[in-house]
């Protein structure tokens, strides 16, 4: 009989040929025969544990230790009092819902398959961020009759007692502990009742539920809620079973792997991409919660070969790399997996040269369908921002009218097949099929394009990406191409920020233009829209350039997400229009904490444009024989810097190397938006008669009389052409015409497409 690891690969191949036939239209009804015989082949979820001595679930620790064999029988000998058991049915449930509210680790992996393997398990987050009120309103809304959870938890969320609001709504609530025995001997998981009695099949009120067929429910769990309210994903039997079969088969994985998790596990990404190394015979170790030294220590000391994480764990986990050179010579890391996010692709360069060339695959996947698409194992990095091919489910790009589109057109991103979810679950019960086309695809709510080679490309949520005046603009598009310019040593940019979302700020003609949230690193200065855009000028084009940047210490996440939705609308950004100010566009923001609900608005305030920061940067770095005056430009709110001698000189040159000197220096000194914009030279000292604080105005006067003097103009008729043509830029950008020369490029000096227009109009 073959190995329940064989058998979960032979059916990933099966489905495979099934998925390529169908596509071609060929006759796959021996692939089908296959599959339908594969789903009468098992008869639990339990049955593709192998009852072997070596470890499935650890701590990284190793205080917590559970076999193959152990683990099996904990799911094997799994009971409930059989009050708990007598719920009646609702629409497609059959079997009590289960919440779990236990920590991340083995014991809470352990759980979740053991509840699942007869009853409906419903992992919920429980972590100290959670209160007893979000924690009732998420057990309330799974429509749980059981909680398992610990001792300590159950106080804190008020679940002991006669008045709980347990009791008053009749739930059962048990208690999980589990101890190490020996050092020798696995951990021993135990159930108890509030009275301190054991739970088992032999206890007296208690009773086993018969195993879970293929299309029963097996899990429940929430969306992200990344766009909205949660809801409810019921995945069978079978759901899970195929997702486990995809991720090992696409993923290589073998019995010798050792997988360190730092991935929530109520969560489909912690489940699915977790269950997959015990059901391939190999080990997780599970950390309580992400933790990047652990990270390394784990590396170092327990062999791990393979990780899954989120981009902004990945950027982490890199940042601690260079103080753990022993981690890194002793690392087993073969494969690097990424979730939750699109893996940009200068992260991926990095990771796969911090792991001495270790296997770096991006995927995608879904609440709703896990996984999605993978790069094949022997990828390499050479398809920027793809997230594969297809490793379950088919996959197609439909248009909003679900029509199949063609190679290389951005559409809806749709799935269909196994491991996709029956429906999103209805208060009665049942499966709301609404988000599911009638030819049973499931709009997955993404936007991508497929290659002719069937690489999938995601452009963004249907929800995030940006419509300025009609052109899509992706916001990993930009983000990716920040980041790049940000890894650049010949960039503006280059270290100067760590990490970039990009979202949609209303324009009054636009509809929609893009915005930024930068996060600068530690002892870095901050990186304004000018500075922004030269760094972009070779990589995107202007239309894609941000408009406004909102600086935060971290970018709003929840379950490990970025949050875009919304964004602008939480910070209180108000409207841009042609005429707002470059001092109008940056702002600063504090970062609320993960998973905070999208109805909470994000303070946020201009930053602040102090000359006096400038000005004392400026004395501090010109020599003593030159005079300095800083005003602030009316039109642009931006900083203009007046040079004067102060003594007569009959050569400037030496001003202008002043200025590339300040130029250069200036960005490590100050924010972006304080570095001036122009420097001007005049070439005899201030007169007197100004005093010491001449006015902006009065240094215009000397600059225009300087400029205008017989012998410095040009009167032939290209002359008075290129001289209109430069008051009407000035006049349209909020500059003074001395300020552009004749090799001056409009868009440089912050003019767009629209205000590009008004050189060619009537004046």
């Amino acid at each position: 009989m073959a190995s329940p690891y064989n058998t979960l690969l032979s059916y990933a191949q099966a489905t495979s040929q099934l998925r390529s036939k169908t596509a071609s239209g060929l006759d796959c009804s021996q692939q089908q025969r296959v599959l339908n015989c594969f789903r009468a082949s098992y008869t639990s979820l339990s049955a593709f544990i192998q009852p072997s001595p070596k470890p499935a679930l650890s701590t990284p620790d190793l205080s917590t230790i559970l076999t193959h064999g152990s683990l099996q029988d904990f799911a094997n000998n799994f009971a409930l009092p059989s009050k708990a058991l007598n719920v009646p049915q609702r629409g497609k449930l059959t079997k009590p819902i289960v919440c779990i509210a236990l920590l991340n680790g083995p014991v809470l992996a352990a759980v979740c398959l053991a509840v699942a393997n007869t009853c409906i398990a419903s992992p919920v987050n429980c972590d100290k961020a959670v209160g007893a009120e979000q924690f009732r309103a998420d057990v309330r809304q799974t429509g749980a009759s059981v909680i398992l959870t610990s001792a300590k938890d159950a106080e804190r969320f008020g679940l002991t007692g006669p008045s709980s609001w347990t009791a008053l709504e009749r739930l059962t609530v048990l208690l999980v502990e589990s101890d190490l025995v020996r050092r020798d001997q696995p951990t021993r998981i135990s159930i108890r009742d509030l009275t301190g009695q054991l739970v088992t099949p032999q206890a007296a009120g208690c009773s086993q539920p018969a195993p879970n067929g293929t299309d029963d429910v097996a899990i429940i769990l929430f969306t992200s809620g990344t766009s909205g309210t949660k809801k409810l994903v019921p995945i069978t039997i079978q759901n899970i079973v195929a997702g486990v079969a995809f991720v090992i088969d696409s993923w290589g994985l073998t019995p010798d792997d050792v997988c360190l998790n730092m991935m929530p596990l109520f969560h489909i990404g912690g489940l699915i991409r977790n269950i997959s190394p015990i059901f391939s015979g190999g080990s997780v170790i599970c950390c309580s919660a992400f933790d990047p030294p652990l990270f390394w220590d784990v590396v170092q000391d327990h062999g791990a070969t393979w990780y899954y994480a989120s981009p902004s764990m990945h950027q982490m986990i890199l940042d601690q790399a260079e103080d753990r050179p022993e981690a890194l010579a002793k690392s087993r890391v073969r494969l690097v997996c990424n979730a939750a996010g699109g893996l940009l692709p200068a992260l991926a360069v990095k990771l796969k040269e911090t792991f001495n060339g270790a296997i770096v695959l991006p995927s995608y996947g879904m609440t709703e369908c896990m996984p999605i698409s993978t790069p094949p194992t022997n990828y390499k990095l050479d398809k920027p921002g793809t997230s594969g091919i297809a490793v379950g489910p088919e996959l197609a790009i439909l248009d909003w009218n679900n029509i199949h589109q063609p190679f290389d057109t951005v559409g809806r991103i749709c799935v269909r097949g196994e491991p996709v979810f029956p429906g999103y679950l209805t208060a009665e019960g049942q499966y709301d099929s609404s988000t599911f086309t009638p030819g049973g695809w499931f709009d997955t709510g993404d936007l991508g394009r497929i290659s002719s080679d069937g690489y999938l490309f995601i452009t963004g949520r249907s929800k995030e990406v940006i419509n300025r005046g009609g052109e899509i603009i992706s916001p990993f598009e930009v983000e990716n191409a920040i980041t790049a310019a940000a890894q650049d040593p010949e960039s503006p940019i280059f270290n100067r920020v760590s990490q970039a979302l990009c979202f949609s700020v209303r324009h009054d003609v636009l509809q929609e233009v893009v915005g930024v949230v930068l996060v600068t690193p530690p002892g870095a200065q901050r990186v304004d829209t000018r500075q922004l855009h030269q760094a972009l000028k070779q990589s995107l084009q202007q239309a894609k350039w941000p408009s406004r940047i909102v600086y935060m210490k971290d970018v709003p996440k929840s379950n490990n997400k970025v949050l875009r939705i919304k964004l602008a609308d939480r910070l209180g950004l108000p409207e841009l229009t042609d005429a707002s100010r470059y001092c109008d566009v940056h702002y600063e923001a504090t970062c609320p904490p993960p998973n905070t609900s999208l109805s909470v608005s994000i303070s946020s305030t201009l930053c602040g444009i102090d000359g006096t920061i400038i000005h004392r940067s400026m004395t501090a770095l010109l020599p003593l024989e030159i005079a300095h005056r800083v005003h602030q430009n009316p039109q642009s709110g931006g900083f203009e810097v007046y040079l004067a001698p102060k003594e007569e000189i009959s050569d400037v040159s030496e001003l202008y190397k002043v200025i590339d000197s300040l130029k250069s220096k200036l960005p490590s000194l100050v924010p972006g938006y304080l570095v001036p914009h122009r420097f001007h030279i005049l070439q005899s000292p201030l007169p007197a008669k100004l005093g010491t604080t001449p006015t902006r105005e009065a240094l215009e006067s000397l600059l225009y009389e300087q400029n205008n003097r017989p012998g410095t103009g040009d009167s032939s008729a290209s002359g008075n052409t290129a001289s209109q043509v430069t008051r009407i830029m000035a006049s349209i950008l909020g500059l003074s015409a001395h300020e552009i020369t004749a090799d001056a490029d409009f868009f440089d000096l912050g003019g767009d497409s629209l205000s590009f227009a008004g050189v060619f109009s009537p004046h």
